[in-house]
């Protein structure tokens, strides 16, 4: 096996540490309460280091305090900090909404100026901000003068280009912050072209900030690979996550040089149950957790599940949770009790 010799030191900040520096990133759809727990909770201890809310669309108002309990759940057994992810451009709106976050168990407050979704763009949110460096340093220090919690920030490299991103980064900085995740995409660029790490390199160099690189990180070995390449101070996978759920452990096994186990169709069909049966237990719908389902069994179609890939066109039709794992040909390997009729299969 090859030998991991990068250093991987811990993140430590005032009021807030990720240890390791490894983080699931916050993804609109994703990474609700239910996914989020089953990731923190069910990775080996020192796997991961923190996590994030899906972004909280902040208009011209303030979220109420329940809004922000409800997306951040329960809290994890594993005691992982979860912040709680903000996104808008009203500074009053949003430094009252980060200032209430502290009256929930957030154990920080991050700022998505990434967001590369049209809808979001045209309404000067998200990655639109980043053509807008004064205005975006403005609402971050608006943010962190109104928040006793740390305030990190989330951005994408820049929208067409690259040209201000160290322009940007210089805001955020003298804003006050205390880390950036930089996405190695351009806003244009959406999830479809290859990430590109040398942005990465110039956003260290860039910033006293510690930069956690975000873009392109699929196997533990990228890990590796993106710290040597560009200094990063940590790491932030986003949909390898959902394609590949056990890639924090896999990570944490390659950090310590001992061999992982592949995970087969029977752990895949498990770990499926399971995340259905968790968001229907959270108060979603049945078929709200069929969707999600579908959803995490179409990413996992490229790792996994990819020898039932000609079988899940047809899965995808199911109007039923049972019927699905059924048309999937892994009924057997869902546990008992994962649902209704798991006893009795038709």
């Amino acid at each position: 096996m090859t030998s991991f010799s990068f250093d991987f030191s811990d993140i430590h900040l005032p009021g807030l540490s990720f240890r390791p520096p490894v983080l699931l990133a916050p993804m609109e759809g994703i990474t609700d309460p239910s996914f989020r727990r089953l990731i923190l909770d069910g990775s080996e201890s020192g796997a991961i280091g923190g996590a994030c809310t899906e972004f909280l669309r902040v208009t011209q108002q303030p979220l109420k305090t329940e809004v922000l309990h409800r997306a951040l759940g329960r809290r994890p057994q594993s005691q992982v900090p979860v912040g709680v992810q903000l996104m808008g451009n009203d500074p009053w709106a949003m430094a009252e909404t980060a200032r209430r976050a502290a009256d929930t168990e957030a154990a920080f407050v991050d700022l998505n100026f990434g967001c590369p979704a049209p809808r979001v763009f045209q309404h000067g949110a998200g990655s639109a901000l980043l053509d807008r460096p004064s205005d975006l340093a403005r609402l971050v220090e608006a943010i962190v003068t109104a928040s006793p919690l740390p305030v990190t920030v989330k951005i994408r490299s820049g929208v067409n280009d690259d040209r201000l991103l160290e322009t940007v980064l210089a805001g955020i900085e003298a804003a006050g912050a205390c880390l950036v995740t930089v996405h190695a995409r351009l806003k244009i660029e959406s999830y479809q072209m290859p990430a590109k790490w040398r942005r990465l390199a110039r956003a260290v160099a860039a910033t006293n900030l510690p930069i956690i690189g975000n873009g392109g990180l699929e196997r533990p070995e990228d890990l590796e690979a993106m710290g040597r390449a560009t200094g990063v101070a940590g790491f932030m996978i986003g949909r390898a996550a959902l394609r590949n759920p056990w890639i924090f452990d896999q990570s944490l096994a390659y950090r310590q040089n001992r061999s992982q186990p592949q995970p087969d169709l029977a752990d895949h069909a498990r770990w499926l149950a399971r995340y259905a049966s968790a968001m229907e237990n959270s108060g979603a719908s049945p078929r709200q957790a069929l969707g999600r389902l579908k959803q995490a069994a179409r990413y996992q179609s490229a790792q996994g599940l990819a020898e039932l890939a000609d079988r899940l066109p047809t899965a995808m039709r199911c109007q039923d949770r049972d019927d699905f794992f059924r048309t999937l040909g892994l009924w057997e390997a869902v546990p008992s009790g994962e649902g209704e009729g798991r006893d009795s299969p038709h």
